[in-house]
C-alpha cells in the first residue's frame, strides 16, 4: 500500500513538472516571437528613418561632393528686373542676409538688368558661362517666360538653378478708393465694357500673365494686359491710376496695403494668406476652382560654374533659409512660405513646374510672343 501510494505521488509530481515545463516552453516561445516581431518592427522603423535621412541629406551630399570653394572676390547677383519688384526684394534680402550673418567670405553685389521680359538679365548671365562669380535671382515667372515666349535659348540653357528658397503667392490689388472693391464688381465692369479695363503685370509669358489669362478664360472677360519691367513698376502704375487692377506678390504691395492705398480683392493661393490679406478670398472660394497660381523664389548661377562653387552656393543658400533674418525679415514679413530644395532636386522641380504651366497656357490658348 505504501509503495503504491509512493508511486502515485511520484507520477503526479512528474506530470505536474511536465505541465510546468510545457507551459514555460510556450511562454518562452511566445516571448521569443514577440521579441522577433519587435526586432522586425525596429528594423523597419530604422529602414524608414534611414530612407528619410537619405532624402534629407541628398542636397547636403551635393554640397559636400566637391572641395571647398576659395572665393577670391565679390559675386554679382543679377536681378533681371527693375528695382522695387519681388525679384529685386528677394535679391537684396539674399545679399543682406549673407553679409549680416557672414555666410560668405566676400559680399554679393546686387545689379539690376531689366528689359525684354527679363531676357536682358538672363542673356547677360548666359554670356558669363563658367564664371563662378555670377549669380542670378531665381523666380519661377522668369524661368517660365523663356518657354512661353520661345527664346532661342531657354532659361536652363543660360543659367543653372542653385536653390529654391521660398514659395510666393499672388494677389489682385485695386486702389482702395477706386470703383472696384471686389472681384465681382471688377468682372461686371469688364463684361459691360470689353477691352476697356487695364490689368497691370510684369512682362508677358510669365506667371503674371498666366494669372491674367486664367481670369480672362474662367470669368469670360476681356481686358487690356499692360506689361512693365517689374511688378514694382506695375504697382506704381496702379497707384497713379494708369491701370485698374494689378497682379502683385504681397512683398510688392504690402506698403500700400498697410497705408490703405491698395486693397487686395482676391488671391491666387490655395488658402487665404492671413494678416493684412486675410479679407481677400481665394479664387476657389469665389467659384473659380482652376484659377490657382503659386510661384517660387531662390538663387541661380551662371551655366557651367565649377563644382566647388556650386557646392558652396547651395550650402550658402541653405544657411540663408535657416537664419532668423530670412525667416522673420523676409518670409513672415512678406507672407512667403518656407521651402528648401538645392541643386538637382530644385532643377527637377522647376522642370516639372514649367511643364505644368505650359500645359495651362496651351489649354487657355495662349501661344506666346
Amino acid at each position: 500500500m505504501y509503495m503504491k501510494r509512493t508511486l502515485v505521488l511520484l507520477a503526479a509530481g512528474l506530470t505536474a513538472a511536465a505541465l510546468i515545463t510545457g507551459c514555460g516552453g510556450k511562454a518562452d516561445q511566445k516571448a521569443q516571437a514577440q521579441e522577433s516581431i519587435s526586432a522586425e518592427e525596429k528594423k523597419e522603423e530604422g529602414t524608414e528613418a534611414e530612407d528619410t535621412q537619405a532624402e534629407k541629406a541628398e542636397t547636403e551630399k551635393e554640397a559636400d561632393a566637391a572641395p571647398a570653394f576659395d572665393m577670391k572676390k565679390e559675386s554679382e547677383l543679377i536681378v533681371a528686373a527693375s528695382a522695387g519688384g519681388g525679384s529685386d526684394i528677394c535679391g537684396r534680402m539674399i545679399a543682406d542676409v549673407v553679409q549680416k550673418n557672414n555666410l560668405s567670405p566676400k559680399n554679393l553685389v546686387v545689379v539690376n538688368k531689366p528689359g525684354g521680359a527679363c531676357a536682358v538679365g538672363y542673356n547677360y548671365v548666359g554670356g558669363k558661362k563658367g564664371d563662378d562669380y555670377t549669380l542670378l535671382t531665381l523666380h519661377s515667372g522668369n524661368v517660365l517666360v523663356s518657354y512661353v515666349n520661345n527664346w532661342d535659348l531657354k532659361s536652363d540653357e543660360l543659367a543653372d538653378i542653385v536653390a529654391i528658397m521660398a514659395y510666393d503667392d499672388l494677389t489682385l490689388c485695386v486702389n482702395a478708393d477706386g470703383p472696384y472693391q471686389d472681384l465681382e464688381s471688377l468682372v461686371k465692369a469688364a463684361k459691360e465694357n470689353p477691352n476697356t479695363l487695364k490689368f497691370g503685370g510684369s512682362n508677358k509669358g510669365n506667371s503674371d500673365q498666366l494669372g491674367y489669362e486664367l481670369l480672362k478664360k474662367y470669368a469670360d472677360v476681356e481686358m487690356n494686359y499692360v506689361t512693365y519691367d517689374s511688378s514694382g513698376d506695375a504697382a506704381t502704375a496702379l497707384l497713379g491710376g494708369h491701370v485698374d487692377v494689378a497682379i502683385l506678390n504681397p512683398s510688392e504691395c504690402i506698403g500700400q496695403v498697410e497705408a490703405k492705398k491698395f486693397k487686395p480683392i482676391v488671391t491666387y493661393a490655395e488658402e487665404r494668406l492671413g494678416g493684412l490679406f486675410a479679407d481677400a478670398p481665394t479664387f476657389k472660394e469665389l467659384g473659380y476652382d482652376k484659377v490657382v497660381v503659386r510661384e517660387y523664389r531662390g538663387l541661380s548661377a551662371a551655366k557651367g560654374i565649377s563644382e566647388e562653387a556650386m557646392a558652396f552656393y547651395i550650402d550658402m543658400a541653405k544657411k540663408i533659409t535657416e537664419t532668423k533674418d530670412w525667416q522673420e525679415g523676409y518670409l513672415e514679413k512678406y507672407y512667403l512660405t518656407p521651402v528648401f530644395m538645392g541643386g538637382k532636386e530644385a532643377q527637377d522641380f522647376a522642370k516639372k513646374d514649367v511643364e505644368e504651366a505650359m500645359a495651362v497656357f496651351k489649354e487657355i490658348g495662349y501661344t506666346g510672343e
